[in-house]
């Protein structure tokens, strides 16, 4: 055979070994592409799924929490002036008249106070009614509340202007609010409560604060239980927000939330 002839043999060869070699690369090229590709899938449908639960055991958490302030708030109000109206409706004696314009008077009030109480519990069992809401309608709303039960007095300041964010989101972060005021309501002893809602190009911020006795918040304290703050944590992790607690024994509470504008 003519060297020449070899040496074209050899590199016909030599480019078919490679052309076969290159074919196997971009094979497996391809091959772990899809692999990778069918990972990422099924590792998103994973995390969707894990984000799906979180909000079912949040939305779940919620509804209890809830049903207890109803509960709650049935016995400790309108349970109670349905009573206080019902002894004055059975100690009214009509024939003699003593007192019977005082007492129902007092028994309209009563009953009045009841059905006050009613309303507010079906705006909140009313969840699509808050969800119509704005942020700061629904808070200025919560403490309407508390104001007019003359737990103590409220304070709300709104900064810069206002827009809507996601609707879970929005919703998430009134049910922290709710929360705080919660835990201010049950365990502060406080006479003054202050809401400011922040409305920044890059950041919607929230701050509670309240003037009653306040606890220890450092890490591996001991912290009153029920207090909820694992909740509230919990919630603000949900939708990617920070929560920052600053609490000092005998000085009152104050709670952050800050939300991220994407």
């Amino acid at each position: 055979m003519h060297p020449d002839e070899a040496s074209q043999i050899t590199l016909i060869f030599t480019i078919i070994v490679l052309f076969f070699l290159l074919t196997i690369g971009i094979c497996v090229l391809v091959f772990m592409f899809f692999n990778n590709k069918k990972k990422y899938l099924h590792e998103k449908q994973l995390i969707q799924s894990q984000h799906t639960q979180a909000l079912l055991q949040s939305q779940l958490k919620i509804k209890e929490q809830t049903l207890k302030n109803i509960s709650e708030e049935i016995h400790d109000n309108v349970g109670q002036a349905l009573s206080l109206a019902k002894l004055n409706l059975n100690t009214l004696d009509i024939n003699t008249g003593a007192g019977k314009e005082e007492k129902i008077e007092k028994s309209i009030d009563l009953l009045s106070k009841a059905i006050h109480d009613l309303r507010n519990l079906s705006r909140n069992l009313n969840g699509e009614k808050e969800a119509g809401m704005c942020l700061t309608d629904a808070i200025d709303n919560e403490l309407q509340i508390i104001q007019n039960a003359g737990l103590m007095q409220t304070s709300f300041i709104m900064e810069g202007n206002p827009y809507s964010l996601q609707n879970h989101d929005e919703m998430v972060i009134f049910r922290i609010v709710q929360e705080a005021l919660n835990n201010t309501v049950k365990h502060s002893n406080a006479k003054n409560i202050y809401i400011r809602v922040n409305y920044q190009p890059a950041y919607c911020n929230i701050s509670i604060e309240d003037d009653g006795v306040g606890f220890n918040a450092m890490p591996g304290a001991e912290i009153q239980v029920g207090i909820g703050l694992k909740n509230m944590q919990n919630r603000a992790a949900l939708i990617g927000a920070s929560l920052k607690i600053e609490a000092i024994p005998g000085k009152g509470t104050k709670v952050q939330i800050q939300k991220a504008i994407k």
